[in-house]
């Protein structure tokens, strides 16, 4: 049996201005009719009806244009025996779901399974051999030993300071301090062979064993040029040298008022 249909016309619209009316809890008051108008703009069929059915007597009202001329509908429930199709379906979809997962663990290879002989007992399945990878060579622990020393003129028993401090066949280095001391870190397990260069002075080198950890002392000679030995020409000798810049460097700036 068909439902009986509700449509809203609009015989006469209001001539009254939606914004000069002052808001209200269901809408906006009207000043000239003295009436609350409901906005319905924002409602759908079943609450236009709704709001219909518990107002007494005419009722002032805004709608869309596609709210007018036309019957209103209310949704319907759908049938219970949707509802009861929807949840079995979800439920057939979830044991599909374990199913699979189910097969994926079972499919699983953990190696060789057993299969029966003629005897009735249980033999392995035979698989083939693994490919073999060849075996790496050993590689060094990554291990360092810290190699520390002093630096000095082999005239005079000072210790020379900037002196570079390499490991040879590497980036690895570093250079004395100010008393001609150095610290090395190079990897254990390996004689380390250290180059000690410094302007004015011959190169030296010097093999030293990493487990040993004493303090190592190196002596440099001055460079000779044309059959001389150059010993400590002032000022330009490089300790020399080294000390006035650093009392430069260091001196504080002081402003002078002009």
């Amino acid at each position: 049996m068909p439902q009986p249909t509700t449509t809203v016309r609009i015989p006469r619209p209001c001539a009254e201005s939606w914004d000069a009316m002052t808001p209200a809890a269901a809408g906006r008051h009207c000043a000239a009719c003295q009436k609350t108008v409901i906005d319905f703009t924002q409602k759908t069929d079943a609450e236009i009806l709704a709001t219909l059915r518990r107002a007494a007597g005419e009722t002032c009202g805004r709608l869309r244009a596609d709210q007018v001329g036309r019957p209103l509908v209310i949704p319907t429930a759908a049938p219970r025996w949707r509802v009861w199709l929807g949840a079995a379906l979800a439920l057939a979809g979830i044991l599909a779901a374990g199913r699979v997962a189910a097969q994926a663990r079972a499919n699983y290879y953990a190696g060789p399974q057993p299969l029966p002989n003629a005897t009735g007992s249980a033999a392995l399945k035979p698989t083939s051999p693994a490919p073999t990878e060849p075996a790496e060579p050993p590689t060094a622990t990554g291990e360092l030993v810290t190699l520390r020393g002093t630096v000095s003129d082999a005239s005079t028993p000072t210790g020379l300071p900037g002196v570079t401090v390499r490991l040879q066949g590497t980036d690895i280095g570093t250079s004395t301090d100010g008393a001609g001391n150095f610290s090395l870190a190079v990897p254990a397990g390996q004689p380390a062979r250290l180059s000690f260069s410094f302007v004015g002075y011959a190169q030296r080198e010097l093999l030293v064993s990493t487990p040993d950890t004493q303090p190592v002392a190196v002596a440099l000679h001055a460079e000779a040029l044309g059959g001389l030995v150059v010993v400590q020409p002032w000022p330009w000798h490089p300790r020399s040298f080294f000390s006035w810049g650093k009392y430069w460097l260091t001196k504080p700036f002081r402003r002078e008022a002009y």
